[in-house]
């Protein structure tokens, strides 16, 4: 953008000296970034999240500039009101980065047809242009990709465990096995009863042996005596699986039967175990092939 707006080039040169150096370097960095990922390395979503953090690494310059340092602040991981989340940094600065990029771009042409201010080669133009709209690019890719990710109210970990449910007045228990956990809600599927929207349930989480299969009903008594996460929920979505004979369901937990089964179930779902569970079974599998190859 630089260079379209003044004709000030970076560099000094251009020639075939440049270009056997900068050729083999550019293919090799991303080729041992590449292999040093291990599979977990995605260029374009680097790329992408890189130029959503500019600005908020500018801002941090800033205390290193002036020694002082802002107050730590406990953010909540719970969204606002609206689509807004806590998550969710001002994108205002990209969009400003954006108008000026095409603004850019228009000078730039204008400068190959009939240089005004400066004088430049063509081809270093167009290369200038070709740059700046891959910029613009990875802004507005990084703007919705953030505006998109943040509309949910909180985030959701890919949790299978087995969980017991049983309708409020009901005393069965119904085995079901979770699909995700959040703070404020579970997805689970189940071949019991069919729930509808707005049923109200008591959720039954075991804290031991949750590898069990059984799928046997339990009575109240059994799931009272056991030192399961208890916690009471509603229905607020009902979907479709690939088997007839299940369904999945979503809750919004509503209230737990104690503050410490509230604690007990923050502890559960935000456990280093089930936050790398994801990734660790990634890299096991990457490790696996590489052995195997």
């Amino acid at each position: 953008m630089i260079v379209l707006f003044t004709g000030a080039l970076p560099i000094c040169t251009l020639d075939w000296e440049f270009w056997v150096r900068f050729i083999p370097y550019f293919l090799v960095t991303f080729v041992a970034i590449w292999l040093l990922g291990r599979g977990f390395y995605n260029t374009w979503d680097i790329f992408r999240y890189d130029v959503i953090k500019t600005f908020t690494f500018i801002s941090a310059l800033r205390t290193i500039v002036t020694g002082r340092a802002k107050p730590f602040r406990v953010t909540s991981k719970v969204a606002g009101t609206g689509n807004r989340s806590a998550f969710q940094q001002p994108v205002w600065p990209h969009w400003i980065i954006i108008g000026l990029s095409l603004i850019a771009i228009v000078v730039g042409i204008v400068h190959i047809r009939s240089p005004l201010w400066y004088v430049q080669k063509p081809m270093v133009l167009v290369a200038s242009i070709g740059w700046t709209l891959f910029n613009i690019t990875l802004l507005i890719s990084g703007v919705l990709r953030l505006r998109r990710a943040s509309r949910r109210a909180s985030y959701r970990f890919r949790i299978r465990i087995p969980l017991y449910w049983q309708l409020l007045g009901d005393n069965i228990w119904h085995q079901a096995q979770s699909i995700d956990l959040s703070g404020r809600g579970i997805a689970f599927i189940h071949s019991g009863p069919k729930l509808s929207i707005n049923d109200r349930l008591r959720i039954s989480i075991p804290t031991k042996n949750q590898s069990s299969t059984t799928t046997t009903p339990r009575n109240q008594d059994t799931r009272e005596d056991s030192e399961d996460i208890k916690l009471t929920a509603h229905v607020v979505g009902e979907y479709t699986p690939q088997s007839r004979a299940e369904q999945r369901v979503g809750l919004l937990i509503t209230d737990f039967a104690t503050e410490a089964d509230e604690v007990r179930y923050s502890k559960l779902v935000y456990s280093p175990r089930h936050l790398l569970s994801g990734e660790l079974a990634k890299f096991r599998l990457s490790v696996k092939s590489s052995d195997q190859q």
